[in-house]
C-alpha cells in the first residue's frame, strides 16, 4: 500500500515533471511560459471537505466558448495536461482549468485518492468555476490515466447541467484492477491474496477500498456523452480496461478510439492532428445531444 497511495518524492514536484517532459513538448511549454509572462496563468485554490488546500492553474480565454477541466495521472501534476490545455485553449477557444489532485504537486495531502475521493474534489472545482464564469458556458471533463478514471467516477454523480461531456484518456477500471495488474506484471507474483489484503487495509485505514474506487461501477450511471481513448500498446493500463469501460456505458452517447501503436497517455503526441480532430468531433456531437 505504501507504494500505491502514500506520498513519495519521485514525480511529485513540478520541476521534475518539466525537466522530463519539456523536451517532448517544447512548443507547448513555450506557449505556457509565454502565458505566464503575460500574467494569464492564474493560481486558484479551494479547501476540500477534508480540510486540504488544493491547487489548480486557470488559463482564461477571451471570447471563450466552453471550459475544459483537465485531470492528470498518478504521480503527475497539472502541467502533465499541458498538451491538452494547449489544444483546448488555442484550437478550441476554451478556458482551461488544470488540477493538482490531493497528494500531488502544489495540493496538500499525503494519500493519493486514486480518483475515488478526487471525484468529490472535482465536483467542488466545477462549483468554483461556476462562481467565476456563471453557468452559461459548457464544461468538459478530460482526464489522463488516473485522471481519466477520476473524471468517469465524477460523471457517475449528479453534476450541474452545464457539464456536457467526459473524455477518458487511458483510464483504468478500478484501483483494485490496476494494482492487481501491477502486482502481476511488475512484481511477477500472483495478485491474490496480496491485493485482497491491501483492499481490506484500505477500507480500514483510508476509509475506502480499492474495489470501491471503481470507474467501471460508475459507468452505468453516467448519462453524459463519454469518449474513451486508449492505446493498443499501453503497458501501464491495458487496452482491455478501456474496452470494459466502453462496454459498461449503457446510457447515452459513447465513443471509443483504439489508438494504433498507442502508448500510455501519449496519443496526443503520437497523433496530434487526429487527437484534436477526434476530440473536436466528439464534443460537437456531445454538445448537440
Amino acid at each position: 500500500m505504501k507504494i500505491s497511495v502514500l506520498r513519495t518524492p519521485l514525480g511529485r514536484k513540478e520541476a521534475d515533471f518539466v525537466s522530463a517532459f519539456k523536451p517532448t513538448y517544447p512548443d507547448v511549454f513555450s506557449w505556457y511560459e509565454k502565458k505566464q509572462q503575460e500574467d494569464l496563468v492564474q493560481d486558484l485554490y479551494i479547501t476540500n471537505q477534508d480540510g486540504l488546500k488544493l491547487h489548480a492553474y486557470y488559463i482564461p480565454k477571451n471570447n471563450s466558448v466552453a471550459t475544459a477541466i483537465l485531470v492528470h495521472g498518478y504521480s503527475g501534476c497539472a502541467l502533465q495536461t499541458l498538451p491538452q490545455a494547449y489544444m483546448y485553449s488555442e484550437e478550441f477557444s476554451y478556458n482551461v482549468l488544470m488540477l493538482d489532485l490531493v497528494n500531488h504537486a502544489q495540493s496538500e495531502g499525503h494519500i493519493t485518492q486514486m480518483g475515488w475521493k478526487d471525484r468529490i474534489d472535482i465536483i467542488q472545482w466545477i462549483d468554483y468555476i461556476l462562481q467565476i464564469q456563471g453557468n452559461d458556458l459548457p464544461i468538459v471533463l478530460h482526464g489522463l490515466s488516473m485522471g481519466g478514471a477520476s473524471v468517469l467516477m465524477t460523471a457517475g454523480e449528479k453534476l450541474p447541467s452545464c457539464v456536457k461531456a467526459v473524455i477518458d484518456d487511458s483510464g483504468y477500471t478500478s484501483a483494485y484492477d490496476e494494482f492487481a495488474y501491477e502486482i502481476n506484471h511488475k512484481m511477477h507474483i500472483p495478485a491474490t491474496p496480496l491485493i485482497q489484503a491491501a483492499n481490506l487495509v484500505g477500507r480500514l485505514f483510508l476509509g475506502w477500498s480499492y474495489s470501491e474506487a471503481s470507474a467501471l461501477k460508475q459507468m452505468p450511471k453516467i448519462q453524459l456523452p463519454v469518449f474513451i481513448i486508449h492505446g493498443d500498446k499501453d503497458v501501464r493500463v491495458p487496452l482491455k480496461y478501456g474496452k470494459l469501460l466502453y462496454e459498461a456505458k449503457t446510457n447515452g452517447y459513447r465513443e471509443m478510439w483504439v489508438v494504433p501503436n498507442g502508448e500510455h497517455i501519449l496519443a496526443i503526441g503520437q497523433y496530434p492532428d487526429e487527437y484534436k480532430n477526434r476530440v473536436e468531433s466528439f464534443l460537437h456531437k456531445a454538445f448537440e445531444s
